[in-house]
C-alpha cells in the first residue's frame, strides 16, 4: 500500500506545481516558466536558466494514507513544512525541483480514533529527462518517510532511506528498511487497535 502512497505523494507533487501556476501571482523574472512557481517563490536568472526558491506550510487532516488493518484504515494528521528550489532551463521549462519535508504529527485508527506520534524528514528530487514533460520525470525519495516510536514498545513503524520512482511509478532502486512501502504494518495495526 505504500507504493501507492509514494505513487499518490509522486503525482501529487507534480500536480502541485501545476494547481500552483494557477493560482499564483508571479514576479517578473517568473514569467514564462513552465510550470509557473508556487505561491512567494523567489526567482532569479543565470547564465543556465531561472532558479526559484520558496517554502509552505499546511496540515494534513485525516489524511487516507493508503494503509488498511482489516477492520479500519490508518488516517494521518500533522504539520509540514516543505522548501521548493526549481530549476529552470534558459527555454524556461523545469529540468529539476527539489523538496525538503518535515511533518510532526499523528497516526489513527479511523474507527476509533486511537492514535500514535509520527514524524517524518525527507528530500525528494524530480528529475526531467525532457525538461518541462511531466510524464519523464523521476522522483527520488531520500530520508525518513515516516518513524514511529512508542514508549515500552520502541520502534513499530520505520521507513527510511531511498527510494527512486521511473515515470511510470515503478521502482528502480531501493535501498532502505520500508515497512510502508511493503505493508509492513502488523505491529503499527496492533498499537492502532
Amino acid at each position: 500500500m505504500k507504493l501507492l502512497r509514494a505513487g499518490c505523494c509522486f503525482l501529487v507533487l507534480l500536480l502541485s506545481l501545476v494547481v500552483f501556476s494557477f493560482v499564483a501571482v508571479h514576479p517578473a523574472a517568473a514569467q514564462g516558466l513552465n510550470p509557473p512557481t508556487p505561491p512567494g517563490a523567489t526567482c532569479h536568472t543565470t547564465g543556465q536558466g531561472t532558479i526559484c526558491q520558496g517554502s509552505f506550510t499546511g496540515s494534513d487532516v485525516n489524511l487516507d494514507i493508503g494503509v488498511s488493518c482489516g477492520s479500519f484504515q490508518v488516517l494521518q494528521n500533522g504539520t509540514f513544512t516543505e522548501s521548493f528550489t526549481i530549476f529552470y532551463n534558459q527555454a524556461g521549462n523545469v529540468t529539476k525541483a527539489v523538496f525538503h519535508a518535515r511533518e510532526v504529527g499523528t497516526l489513527s485508527n479511523s474507527v476509533i480514533g486511537k492514535s500514535v506520534p509520527f514524524k517524518s524528514a525527507q528530500t525528494v528530487i524530480f528529475t526531467f529527462a525532457t525538461p518541462g514533460d511531466f510524464s519523464t520525470a523521476t522522483g527520488t525519495f531520500t530520508g525518513q518517510e515516516d518513524n514511529v516510536t512508542l514508549p515500552g514498545s520502541g520502534l513499530i513503524l520505520h521507513d527510511v532511506g531511498r527510494v527512486v520512482f521511473a515515470p511510470d511509478g515503478t521502482i528502480t532502486f531501493e535501498g532502505g528498511p520500508h515497512q510502508l512501502l511493503h505493508n509492513e504494518v502488523q505491529e503499527l495495526c496492533a498499537a492502532l487497535s
